[in-house]
């Protein structure tokens, strides 16, 4: 019979053999895994450099291309809208600093920017929506038709009235009812105005922010509702041009809203990369563009359809009768000058 002092030697015996098979296995594996760990851990940092430097020549690239742009811009935009009035409205969110830049391109190109609008966030928060229904109710002007559908197309329809007019056609509003608009979505909290108080326009941009790095059902609700004020905007008969950072064309932005929708994407012009130069320069060309009855997603976001509008073709220079193309007067063709 087996005894107990039997079973105990047999059991460290099997955990005397794991541990030698442990160490000389350790002792054995040790230097080729170091090895491949050490390279690939150098390898690793080598990349690391190169796209390092990548990422420099990139930024210098970048600065490069802004400077470039910023330098000939005025040149560029010089009497695209002489005197031609916009009105520049801020989505909740929208950087003031890209609008400000913005209107500095607009004044260059010769436009008159007739007021900066900034919408708050009230505007298209779900909770507000019985209040802002109430309120358009009753701001709402005599003559004015609004919509029976959600509360975003009722507001949008009547701050398009106060803040636009039709290209070419008549105001519409009395100053008085623009002015009791006006103040009264700013006294409930829904918009806010830089500067002097604004004037209506036949040109209007609408500056969005950018969209969330993962959008939910209340981002895209909130670009619904600023939609249908785009939608108003441009169905009123302006010239409405929607231009953001790029991020603005995806989910959840504004401007992926306007392209996404078949029929507001063909009545209102949008330009991504607003926060740079080359965005700004194209801001102005899309407006130009709308005045031509003209409308293009343009810019270098999600569903773009071109980079910028294509410029108008300039026609040649009339010859003199009887003069052939390209000759000089009185030089037959094929002769030699003297």
């Amino acid at each position: 019979m087996i005894d107990f002092r039997y079973h105990i030697v047999s059991i460290v015996a099997v955990f005397l053999a794991l541990a030698v098979g442990i160490v000389l296995g350790t002792t054995a594996l040790n230097g080729p895994v170091l090895t491949d760990l050490r390279g690939r851990v150098n390898g690793l940092a080598a990349d690391k450099r190169g796209l390092e430097g990548q990422v420099r020549d990139l930024r210098v690239q970048v600065d490069g291309n802004e400077k470039f742009a910023t330098t000939i811009a005025p040149t560029v935009v010089a009497g695209r809208l002489t005197n031609d009035s916009v009105l520049l409205l801020s989505a909740p969110g929208a950087p003031t600093d890209a609008r400000d830049a913005l209107a500095t391109t607009l004044r260059q190109a010769g436009a008159v920017v007739t007021g900066r609008v900034q919408l708050r966030g009230e505007y298209v928060a779900p909770d507000k929506a019985v209040v802002i229904d109430d309120l358009v109710t009753r701001l709402a002007p005599a003559g004015l038709a609004l919509p029976t559908g959600d509360v975003g197309s009722r507001a949008g329809t009547e701050l398009a009235a106060a803040l636009s007019y039709p290209l070419g056609g008549a105001r519409g509003l009395t100053p008085d009812a623009v002015d009791s608009v006006i103040a009264g979505f700013r006294e409930a909290g829904l918009l806010t105005i830089d500067g002097a108080d604004p004037t209506a326009a036949p040109l209007v941009v609408v500056v969005a922010g950018a969209a969330p790095v993962k959008a939910s059902d209340d981002d895209r609700r909130a670009a619904a509702v600023l939609l249908r004020l785009v939608d108003a905007l441009a169905r009123r008969g302006s010239a409405t041009v929607v231009v953001g950072p790029r991020t603005a064309a995806d989910d959840g932005g504004l401007i992926d809203a306007l392209r996404s929708d078949p029929q507001v994407s063909t009545l209102a012009s949008s330009v991504d990369a607003v926060d740079t130069s080359a965005g700004r320069v194209t801001t102005v060309l899309a407006l130009a563009g709308r005045l031509r009855g003209e409308v293009g997603q343009y810019g270098i976001g999600r569903a773009a359809t071109a980079a910028l509008p294509a410029q108008p073709t300039a026609q040649p220079t009339a010859q003199p009768t009887g003069q052939p193309t390209g000759q000089p007067t009185g030089q037959p063709s094929g002769s030699a000058a003297p």
